[in-house]
């Protein structure tokens, strides 16, 4: 399913999906009284990842955590969270290498110049090619519908992420531990 959904055919190019991201969106602070148009939905989308990053902001992290993407797509939320909360760096990771390599072209401007803090791995989500405790935290934006087994990324995830409690704040446009 999902090599028929996302391989040859790049969504990211269909209109309902503007602006790279390929989820449906945080419609919160639009205005639905009014047209919606591509603004709109690009805005609707990036607020999603926005919405999921601001949730971080009750976990006790480092200043400049390490964050893993899982089921990245373009990499354009590894985009807003290197642009907007200041981590340490981001790996997204995708099963799909249609996907990893439209994500490079997406983000080659932010290889090019933020260094080693985004990076980009094929894998699927449950069995992640990374050490025990290298993340201090893990998003997935809409992809879960995609893992077969459900249980073994919980434990997976539970694998890659730093053992420690989970209860801080957000300041000064970064995430941090409190």
């Amino acid at each position: 399913m999902v090599e028929q959904t996302y391989g040859p055919v790049d969504l990211s190019r269909e209109p309902i999906f503007a602006g790279g991201f390929i989820n449906f969106g945080y419609w919160r602070d639009i205005d639905l009284d009014r047209p919606v148009g591509e603004p709109e939905r690009v805005r609707s989308q990036e607020d999603l990842y926005r919405h999921v990053l601001d949730s971080l902001a009750a976990a006790e992290l480092p200043e400049h955590p390490r964050i893993l993407d899982v089921g990245c797509g373009l990499g354009m939320g590894c985009a807003v969270a290197l642009r907007e909360y200041g981590p340490a760096a981001v790996t997204g990771m995708d099963i799909h290498p249609d996907q990893l390599e439209r994500a490079r072209d997406a983000q080659a401007g932010l290889l090019a110049t933020d260094g080693e803090r985004p990076r980009f791995v094929r894998r699927a989500a449950e069995r992640m090619p990374m050490a025990d405790g290298e993340f201090d935290a893990l998003i997935s934006v809409e992809a879960a519908q995609h893992f077969p087994d459900l249980e073994a990324f919980a434990a997976e995830a539970a694998r890659v992420l730093r053992p420690g409690p989970r209860a801080g704040r957000r300041h000064g446009g970064a995430l941090a531990g409190g």
